[in-house]
């Protein structure tokens, strides 16, 4: 239900995405692509590690009720910190020290996203128990109803625009685009909260707050630092360059968001189900390459498909991102190196080392920023051949994933001797195949337009799956048996089972 989700949120964002860059202005997203990296740089404060310790707790029998009102309180709290955290911020920049921003409308811009970080924030409730209670048609229902109405919106908004019914100007779009997000994620989780009821919401218990605070202060700096680590990328970016080139950074992030949601939807369940293997070690060691290889087996088509046809599928949304096209190529790279990276933090989390995760974080964030402003900047006291210009972001992040990775494998083979698996290693036939198939094409095709660029990138997968099927990587009837998962009716009907 989960990929479900997944799939259609990912189509819905494409085309939103679309009405976005073409018709209301790839400068006007990148006034909020800006407004995100700057709030979402000062949302440090979103979790700090609570959400782990709160799924981790109710996964080992606690009660509900006690567990439910002490971490509502917690969030409550962090999103109340947020809120005066970022208009502190921007008085103290604006009023104190007086400096200003590219364009004015972002001052606005980042006002507007506050409602969108903080209900964020809440949704770490509502999903966090469900998360814990393998409740996957709860956690789908909400999201869907969210995207839905966002791109709907972007459609409408972007169709209007562009036959001249209403005008909608550079920094009068970012402020839209940015009020849109901010009611779409106030919609979010006031659904994911009434599906959910009754919470039987009572006082917070002190020496429960005590527990889960043990348990997520190691995870606290590698949460902020991650969220930073998240954002602080557009920041940069816009602070040497302009909107343009943060629009298109953040458009290709969009765009390969598929490859993370799809596979955060096979992962989101692992820390519960882990916690609950770690009375057996056979299976919890199993688990980890089994899952590892399922993630990567569904992931690497599309990641295949972005690499090798990056300039199209980026022209696609707008022209004025061709020359950034690049960027898809990088963060293709990482959402996938950062997918099959899950089942390994999942299971040092899962085994309380908390304080593991939390330094390896620590680390792949200061390899990121340390990248960025060496890569992103024009030049570095005059010196320019370094420079890699925006995507230098990208190929920031991707390092600094590969870096993390490689430390977690290390750290898990270490503690429980768990390499790496061969399954995986398999997989290089069928991503030859479609590769191959594709650079053809290219070559060939030159598929700019969606008419020809479909159908292609459908061959592609059909032909990566006949060569998994053949190596024994998934059968056909696994195949059909994930088509009958995505069936919309499931999310109607697992609400019922999970009542």
């Amino acid at each position: 239900m989960l990929v479900l989700q997944s799939a259609v949120n990912g189509i819905l964002g494409y085309i939103g995405l679309f009405f976005v860059t073409r018709f209301i202005g790839a400068t006007a997203y990148g006034y909020l692509a800006f407004g995100m990296g700057f709030a979402g740089t000062l949302f440090f404060m979103n979790d700090l590690g609570f959400s782990q310790a709160h799924i981790r707790n109710i996964s080992s029998g606690a009660s509900f009720r006690e567990a439910n009102e002490t971490f509502l309180a917690i969030k409550l709290l962090l999103g109340g910190i947020f809120v005066i955290v970022v208009i502190s911020a921007l008085l103290i920049w604006t009023d104190i020290l007086h400096k200003g921003f590219q364009n004015p409308v972002e001052f606005d811009v980042i006002l507007a996203l506050i409602p969108y970080y903080f209900f964020q924030n809440m949704l770490g409730f509502s999903n966090a128990f469900y998360t814990a209670r393998l409740h996957s048609a709860r956690m789908s229902f909400p999201g869907l109803v969210e995207a839905t109405f966002r791109n709907s919106t972007f459609i409408i908004i972007g169709a209007l625009a562009h036959f001249h019914v209403i005008s909608v100007g550079e920094a009068l779009g970012g402020l839209i685009l940015s009020i849109i997000y901010s009611v779409s994620y106030t919609l979010y989780f006031t659904v994911s909260y009434l599906i959910g009821r009754p919470w039987n919401i009572g006082r917070p218990r002190l020496t429960l707050l005590r527990s889960y605070m043990a348990f997520a202060l190691p995870l606290a700096v590698s949460s902020s630092l991650s969220t930073v680590n998240g954002n602080i990328d557009k920041v940069i970016v816009q602070f040497f360059w302009h909107a343009d080139a943060t629009g298109a950074f953040y458009a290709s992030q969009r765009i390969v968001t598929i490859i993370t949601t799809m596979s955060s939807s096979l992962y989101i369940f692992f820390l519960p189900l882990f916690v609950r293997m770690l009375g057996s070690r056979e299976d919890f060691d199993t688990s980890v390459q089994e899952y590892e290889r399922i993630v990567s087996l569904f992931a690497l088509p599309i990641v295949v498909a972005f690499i090798v046809m990056h300039l199209y599928i980026t022209n696609l949304f707008t022209a004025a991102y061709d020359s950034y096209s690049e960027m898809l190529m990088f963060l293709s790279a990482n959402a996938y190196i950062a997918a099959v990276t899950m089942p390994y933090s999942s299971a040092l989390t899962a085994e309380n080392k908390t304080w593991v995760v939390g330094r390896i974080s620590i680390y792949a964030v200061i390899v990121n920023i340390a990248l960025n402003l060496l890569l992103v900047p024009p030049s570095i006291f005059g010196f320019r051949a370094i420079s890699l210009g925006a995507t230098g972001a990208s190929v920031s992040l991707l390092s600094a994933t590969l870096f993390s990775s490689f430390l977690y494998r290390y750290r898990v083979w270490r503690d429980k001797g768990i390499g790496y698996p061969k399954g995986i290693t398999v997989q290089a036939v069928p991503v030859a195949a479609q590769a191959a198939f594709l650079y053809i094409c290219s070559r060939v095709l030159h598929p700019y337009d969606i008419l020809i660029l479909a159908p292609v990138l459908a061959a592609s997968v059909i032909i990566y799956l006949g060569f998994a099927v053949l190596l024994r990587q998934i059968t056909i009837g696994q195949i059909f048996m994930f088509i009958r998962m995505v069936n919309p009716k499931r999310i109607v009907s697992g609400m019922r089972e999970e009542r």
